[in-house]
């Protein structure tokens, strides 16, 4: 997790499918513009910010589509910061948006809804293998409140349009990104649990 605390991005890799995804996460306090151009560059540019539950709540972030499962993680109105931004829609904007999200003292008034950035908030007992929840964990776990993560898109190669994972390696290895399994991922965040 020491890559993390010092603000760099992991690959987080769902090593329990025959067809595994990629997704690109970091805290969310520590992120930078230029993570953000990184992201929105490799991935598909839709920025997504894992938060606790109750933080949600906190925050006064509702759910797009509420359901009744609270085990379930949902997608939330989009936000932009209500300070330090244009538009909402730029790296910059963008970054200090996710930033407010990962304050540990930041308050409902400062975000404008709807805007550019998804919080989704994670139920507090999530099933394992589940994204929003190993990347809260992973960033939990770095001593962050929040984690922005978004998906990776390949060249072509698989149907679905996400990396295969010859892509995947080469993509790590080109930028120096540790990739870390579902599985270890979920035993970080079993760990933090119990």
């Amino acid at each position: 997790m020491s890559r993390l605390r010092r603000g760099e991005m992991v690959m987080i890799c769902d090593d329990v499918s025959t067809s595994p995804r990629y997704d690109l996460v970091c805290v969310a306090d520590r992120l930078t513009t230029e993570h953000t151009a990184f992201l929105v560059r490799h991935t598909s540019g839709f920025l997504q910010v894992a938060l606790p539950d109750a933080r949600c709540d906190r925050l006064q972030l509702p759910p797009v589509a509420p359901t009744v499962d609270r085990r379930a993680s949902q997608q939330c109105v989009g936000v932009d910061a209500a300070a330090g931004t244009g538009t909402g829609i730029s790296a910059t904007d963008r970054t200090q948006t996710i930033n407010t999200l990962g304050r540990r003292d930041c308050v409902p008034s400062d975000f404008t809804r709807p805007g550019h950035v998804l919080p989704v908030r994670v139920a507090v007992n999530p099933p394992w293998y589940e994204l929003a929840g190993l990347a809260l964990g992973l960033a939990e776990s770095a001593g962050s409140v929040a984690a922005v993560f978004a998906t990776l898109v390949g060249t072509g190669r698989r149907a679905d349009g996400l990396l295969d994972r010859d892509e995947a390696e080469v993509f790590a290895a080109r930028h120096h990104l540790q990739i870390i399994g579902y599985s270890v991922a979920g035993h970080v965040r079993g760990s933090r649990a119990g």
